[in-house]
């Protein structure tokens, strides 16, 4: 059996992610898909807050539901401390003996593999598939660094050829916290959880309008209140037009005026 391994933070699972795991699936063969979100992946320890680890699988559980031969694993997020891949995957052929390996990820990591944690792990226990981000055919550097792991380590390494899309995660999610509408860069599905649950949203303020409302009353002159309260509401329609964040715009137009006050702040 051939088993791929499609890993990574999923935060939130979208497109690409996607597209990388079916197009290795098409030319490896693959027989299982085994989508695995990492619980507290040590190269991302520090940089920023990670979304829970259960609201990240419930997305992926949301993604792959038209899969069939794609199925969500645990085995990264039930593990205490820093997840690494050789760890997983020595795991992995635990678990499915016999069964080959592939583990699939972004060719543009391909150069920085001898830095992972026990890189010679990985390339023992699984057959590495590198997709190139939007191109058909990968570039010379990828092509470089495959021939140096290939050399140093006896890595086998498939280089995709295809075609994917370039989408961001920072980006979508900055997109996805501004309220953007659906645009088919994560999966209908996923979107509406995102809202429904306010994944990504801003916690702009611990006050409530009316909170803030009253305190700035306290704070700057009648006159310059019902300014703020008329720049609110401006800010808010321009907000609309432009397709961003009303809350957000409402906040900042409410408050605008409150720093000029030497009576304290919110």
């Amino acid at each position: 059996m051939k088993i791929g391994i499609l890993g990574g933070t999923f935060d939130p699972i979208h497109k690409a992610h996607m597209e990388l795991g079916k197009a290795a699936e098409l030319e490896c063969g693959l027989d299982k898909m085994l989508v695995i979100p990492t619980g507290n992946p040590y190269l991302k320890s520090g940089k920023r807050d990670i979304t829970p680890a259960d609201i990240r699988a419930d997305m992926v559980r949301l993604a792959i539901a038209d899969e069939p031969s794609w199925e969500l694993s645990g085995i990264e997020m039930n593990r205490e401390g820093e997840t690494y891949t050789a760890d997983t995957l020595e795991e992995l052929q635990q678990m499915y003996p016999g069964a080959e390996l592939y583990f699939i990820m972004g060719a543009d990591s391909l150069r920085f593999m001898d830095r992972w944690y026990k890189p010679e792990g990985i390339f023992n226990r699984a057959v590495v598939v590198a997709g190139s981000r939007n191109a058909q055919v990968p570039d010379q550097e990828t092509v470089d660094a495959a021939a140096v792991l290939r050399e140093k380590y006896g890595a086998r390494i498939v280089l995709l050829t295809w075609e994917g899309d370039d989408i961001s995660s920072t980006d979508l999610r900055e997109s996805l916290s501004s309220g953007c509408e659906w645009d088919g860069r994560i999966d209908r599905r996923v979107y509406d959880y995102i809202r429904e649950h306010g994944i990504y949203m801003p916690s702009y303020s611990p006050y409530t309008y009316d909170e803030m409302k009253v305190k700035l009353q306290g704070m700057i002159k009648p006159s310059r209140y019902e300014h703020s309260l008329a720049v609110a509401d401006t800010a808010v329609k321009l907000a609309e037009h432009y397709g961003t964040s009303a809350d957000k715009a409402y906040t900042a137009g409410l408050l605008h005026d409150c720093g000029k006050s030497s009576a304290g702040a919110l």
